[in-house]
């Protein structure tokens, strides 16, 4: 019997997670809009 193991890998080591900053944020990378039930190809 094989045996699997999943491995979570970080390719961009140092950056963190791009965060909800709402539509007043100058940060480039900050998302600015946001709708938890909104569906985009079939997945929320």
């Amino acid at each position: 019997m094989a045996s699997h193991t999943l491995t979570q890998t970080e390719y961009f080591k140092g950056i963190d997670k791009i965060k909800f900053e709402g539509l007043e944020s100058d940060n480039p990378l900050a998302y600015r809009w946001y709708d938890e039930n909104r569906v985009v190809a079939g997945k929320k």
